[in-house]
């Protein structure tokens, strides 16, 4: 079972305690912002995401990734139109324990893959090889490097990418290489996605899409 390290919770704040359970009540109910707010109403109800919303999944992450991205949405460094405002209207103890709750949700494919079952093989294989081996030439990494082989992460830095929908990975490159989204560790995804085109990405997204969480 994750656990919160003692020390990322000031002792003696009001409401300080972190919680998986504390985690489940917002995720079901929305917590501060109400039930429009509930995260199972875009990541479903196990956290397995929705392909078709370009909602990723959230079950199974490593705990302390989600953590960072809900604080990083709370401070405006990772911008997003809906993300934004929910995570401003939890306390920090909120947004940790919903990312402890996620965290201990066994990972599932997303709701809606008639998307990545209809992907063009030609498209998946390209995607595949750039995963596995980059391209040298053009300065891209392999994303295996630190996503691992199967895409299921290497530490809390490099997030689990094996299984999220094909739109929401495509929309995340994207983002990248506009400069929209800045929160990845020493830019190194803002400059990997800058050398690709958009065939590329499209082929890495419906690649990983494919990969079992």
């Amino acid at each position: 079972m994750s656990t919160w390290p003692v020390e990322t919770v000031p002792p003696g704040s009001p409401g300080d305690e972190v919680s998986a359970a504390r985690g489940h009540l917002i995720a079901v109910g929305g917590g501060p912002g109400g039930a429009g707010a509930a995260c199972f109403s875009c990541h479903g109800l196990q956290g397995q995401g929705d392909a078709g919303g370009a909602f990723p999944r959230l079950a199974g992450l490593d705990v302390h990734y989600l953590a960072r991205q809900m604080e990083d949405y709370a401070s405006g460094a990772r911008p997003n139109a809906a993300m934004s405002p929910i995570a401003r209207a939890l306390s920090p103890a909120d947004r940790r324990s919903v990312a402890l709750y996620y965290a201990e949700l066994q990972a599932g494919a997303p709701r809606v893959q008639a998307a990545t079952s209809a992907a063009d093989p030609r498209l998946v294989q390209r995607g595949a090889t750039l995963y596995a081996q980059g391209s040298a030439e053009r300065g891209i990494q392999a994303c295996a490097n630190c996503h691992g082989p199967g895409g299921q992460g290497l530490n809390p830095v490099y997030p689990s990418v094996a299984g999220q929908p094909a739109s929401y990975v495509e929309a995340q490159l994207l983002l990248w290489r506009e400069g929209t989204r800045r929160n990845d560790i020493l830019g190194v995804m803002g400059a990997l996605a800058r050398r690709m085109t958009d065939e590329d990405v499209r082929a890495v997204s419906a690649y990983v899409a494919g990969l079992a969480p």
